[in-house]
Formats: C-alpha cells, structure tokens, sequence
C-alpha cells in the first residue's frame, strides 16, 4: 500500500454518501462442514452477499454511521467481515 495514494484517496471521498473503499468479495460458499473453523449454520442461504473484504477498507463517517443503524435489523452472518461490510 501506497500511504500517499492512500491520503490522496481519502481526501477525495465525498462525505455525502456512505462510502467504504476495499476489495468486494462476492458469491462466496457458504460452509457447513462442522471441521471446518469457518462454517456457518446461522446464514440460511447458499452464498454470502457482497461485501467488503476485512482485510483491509477505509469508510468514511456517513458509511460507519449506516452500518451502526443496520445492525438490529441485519440477520448473523458468522464471517465477520460478511456482517460488518454487507451491501446491496
């Protein structure tokens, strides 16, 4: 990571709008296989949705502040970075 195009980025990012930069992970299997450290019995469908890759994003406050009001009503998702970076 470049921390200049990284500054560069986040001067850049429009505060109107929720807005989280990462990688976008999609149609991930979901795993119910009890060996596994990584399965999920809670998630009732056969792919995650979309979301952003925990590894490493950057979101701005208006994004932060949507994530906090969806949490009552979002279902469990057990990979964390699923149930934090959720999008439609």
């Amino acid at each position: 990571m470049n921390p200049f195009e990284l500054t560069k980025l986040i001067r850049t990012m429009d505060e109107t709008e929720p807005l989280i930069h990462g990688s976008v992970m999609g149609n991930n299997p979901v795993i119910r296989d009890h060996r596994s450290k990584y399965a999920d019995f809670k998630w009732n469908k056969d792919k995650y949705p979309h979301y952003v890759s925990g590894g490493g994003f950057i979101m701005n406050l208006k994004a932060a502040i949507a994530i906090q009001e969806q949490i009552p009503v979002t279902p469990l998702i057990a990979i964390d970075d699923a149930y934090i970076g959720k999008y439609k």
